[in-house]
């Protein structure tokens, strides 16, 4: 699925021929988002959800109606979902309602929020600031861990393989184990350059950013560019993989044309898992190590 600025969005069961649709409501979408086999989509006017994107779409919840809703994450641990938007989280358990969690006067805008081994990650965005990370082990009780330089703030951020990335301006990448201790690092030949988004799948992390550019990495340190047509007016803002295909979306920065782009990714050849033989006693935890080879 394909999200447009306004009322547009895309569908597609191949990526690569794609039905055109209208949300038929009125609602600026900020993010997109397949959580607990069901589509959730976040914007100016709270959050919608639906099983089939083919279908109507119905509003998650009334109270949240008219509430600029940014991002949404959701642990299959906890059954717990969380929302970021404007200077507040929520969080809520199944189909229970939205409650507020957590309120930040001096932070501008909740921007993104993910999950990943046991910890929740909500990120702040607004223009010519600094971004502020902020860590959760439950969804209820947060705390500030970090913050960028001004004018390399972050965009996005994603988990994978016991690692979390995110990725912004000036072509600046952080990655944390545990959500608390964050390094820095620079794309390779990125500098200077907004990195608007980032996921991961196939055991590599992926980032997009001007003239069609598409960078990956194995740990969000080191990077290497998939692809880029520096001649292209075409400035990816977003990018997915699954079904054995990468797909990219952005807009032609002379046109503002939308544009949809999508290649084959790498076949995962193997999984390898250590330690191969694990206990784990009832309400305890084990750490396992995950290798992909593609």
């Amino acid at each position: 699925m394909s999200l447009g600025y306004y009322l547009d969005y895309h569908v597609s069961t191949d990526a690569v021929t794609w039905d055109n649709r209208n949300l038929g409501m009125t609602l600026e979408p900020s993010n997109v988002k397949f959580l607990n086999s069901t589509w959730y989509l976040t914007g100016s006017d709270g959050v919608y959800k639906t099983n089939d994107p083919v279908t109507a779409w119905t509003s998650l919840d009334a109270t949240l109606k008219n509430t600029h809703i940014n991002d949404i994450a959701y642990s299959a641990d906890t059954n717990r979902y969380v929302l970021a938007g404007q200077d507040k989280l929520y969080s809520f358990i199944g189909n229970g309602k939205p409650e507020v969690v957590y309120t930040d006067n001096s932070v501008p805008n909740f921007y993104r929020v993910t999950y990943g081994d046991g910890v929740y990650i909500a990120t702040t965005y607004m223009d010519g600031e600094a971004t502020k990370i902020y860590r959760s082990t439950d969804g209820l009780s947060w705390a500030q861990v970090y913050t960028t330089n001004r004018g390399q703030a972050i965009f996005d951020i994603a988990y994978g393989n016991h690692v979390f990335v995110a990725v912004g301006e000036a072509g600046q990448a952080y990655v944390s184990n545990d959500g608390i201790s964050w390094t820095k690092a620079t794309v390779l030949n990125y500098n200077g350059m907004g990195l608007a988004s980032v996921t991961y799948a196939a055991g590599k992390f992926y980032t997009v950013s001007t003239n069609e550019r598409v960078a990956s990495s194995r740990n969000g340190v080191n990077w290497l560019e998939e692809w880029s047509q520096v001649s292209s007016s075409i400035d990816f803002a977003d990018i997915s993989i699954g079904g054995g295909r990468a797909v990219a979306v952005g807009y032609d920065n002379l046109t503002y044309d939308g544009h949809i782009k999508s290649a084959p990714v790498p076949v995962v050849n193997s999984v390898t898992v250590s330690p191969t033989s694990a206990t784990v006693v009832q309400g305890g935890t084990e750490q396992l190590t995950v290798t992909v080879d593609v």
